[in-house]
Order: structure tokens, then C-alpha cells, then sequence
């Protein structure tokens, strides 16, 4: 099944230079508004112009989602309608099966850490493929003993590197490569640093119990092996 290529809607801004009207031997404008002379870029530098509103049509929705670093909410436009296969164009990375959610005890070991751009599920069976260090890579997410396994493989060579988060498997993809040295982020590899990803996620079946806490038990205060001090 061939990969549909998604990206996010840019809006362009005229940077076409403006010729003086004194110098075309033409009068000046007579202009009272100072809001008129303010370009795009002197809009989002004046703290008194609101902020600038995400413009979308209807093909395209609004993501939204609070960044882990930052704590900022980020309104990101996305397409209302989207399923796998699908090419993010932001990092190139196919996703060819988006897998399950673990709505079980272990759930809260299968989401991200504060080391991801969002905070996320780790769908098992996911599976995604990128070419990076010259070669093509397949990206999977099994269920491991003690959390998620993540699993990448170059297809030409049949090299397999594993680890328990995603950037793990890859450092050790780089190291392997013609690319050493070369800062890796598996996250931002597997494709979870994009909102198209995150959309994906948030509508997937069992989402939101996937997303309730554990629940806390409390211990019981065992006093049997308790000894008298005097």
C-alpha cells in the first residue's frame, strides 16, 4: 500500500521589497492609521496586536497539545482526516501501522517520559521506516517484560538494534554507520515529535483509558516483625 505524504499548511508572507513614492517622483500617502505600516513581522513584535490566530479551511483542523519543555500549548493545523499508511513530510518518516494501546496495569509504563517533545502513549505494534545514514530503517514497538520494546532494523544490511525508549536503538543505528557522531532523537525518528502523529494517537481506540491513572493501593502497616527497643 503506497504512503500518502501529509504536511502542515504554511502561510506565506510577501516579501516583495517596496519602492519609495518619492523616488517614483509620486506624492506621498496620506495615511492617519500607524496600524496600516506595520508589516507582518512589526505585528508580532507590537505587544498590543493580539495574537495571531491559526488559519485554517475544511480540510484542516487544529491540534493542540502543551509541550513538555516549554509548557507552552501548541496550536498546530493538521488534516481532519488521516490514516496509515502515511509519510510525515516534517521528518520523512513513514508510519505503516499505528498497533494498540496497553489499557492494562502496565499502562503507565507504555507512555513517553519528559524527554519528548509531547507526552504520548507507546502503541504496541506500531511500526514506522526512515531513511537516515544513507540507509532505510524499520522502526517497531513491541511489549516487553517490563515496559516497551523498541526495535530498529536497517533492511539492507538485517542489522537489529533494541532498547527501552526510542532514541536508544538508534544511537547504536548511528554508531554502526558512515554517520557517527551525528546527534540522533529516536522520538523525533519514530515520529512522535509531529502533530499529524499525535492526532493519530489521541483517536485511537482505548485513548482515554489508556490515559487514566493507576490506581494507588494502599500497603497495609505490617507490625509482626516489629521489636521493642528500650
Amino acid at each position: 500500500m503506497k504512503a500518502v505524504h501529509y504536511k502542515s499548511k504554511v502561510k506565506e508572507i510577501n516579501l516583495t521589497p517596496r519602492v519609495s513614492r518619492r523616488l517614483l517622483g509620486q506624492a506621498p500617502e496620506d495615511i492617519s492609521d500607524l496600524e496600516s505600516l506595520l508589516d507582518d513581522n512589526d505585528r508580532l513584535r507590537n505587544v498590543d496586536v493580539p495574537e495571531r490566530k491559526v488559519i485554517i479551511d475544511a480540510t484542516t483542523g487544529v491540534w493542540r497539545g502543551k509541550k513538555q519543555h516549554t509548557g507552552y500549548l501548541a496550536e498546530i493545523p493538521v488534516p481532519k482526516c488521516v490514516s496509515t499508511p502515511l509519510t510525515l513530510a516534517s521528518i520523512g518518516t513513514t508510519i505503516w501501522e499505528l498497533g494498540e494501546l496497553e489499557t492494562g496495569e502496565q499502562r503507565k509504563k507504555y507512555w513517553s517520559g519528559r524527554g519528548c517533545m509531547f507526552r504520548h502513549p507507546y502503541p504496541i505494534g506500531y511500526k514506522a521506516s526512515k531513511l537516515a545514514f544513507d540507509e532505510v530503517y524499520t522502526m517497531t514497538i513491541s511489549k516487553g517484560e517490563t515496559g516497551p520494546e523498541f526495535t530498529v532494523e536497517c533492511e539492507r544490511s538485517g542489522k537489529v538494534f533494541k532498547g527501552a525508549t526510542p532514541t536508544a536503538p538508534w544511537t547504536e543505528a548511528c554508531k554502526r554507520s558512515k554517520s557517527q557522531g551525528t546527534r540522533v532523537s529516536g522520538p523525533l525518528f519514530y515520529g512522535f515529535s509531529d502533530a499529524i502523529t499525535m492526532k493519530l494517537l489521541e483517536e485511537m481506540e482505548g485513548y482515554e483509558e489508556a490515559s487514566r491513572p493507576e490506581p494507588v493501593e494502599e500497603e497495609e502497616e505490617d507490625t509482626s516483625n516489629d521489636t521493642k527497643t528500650s
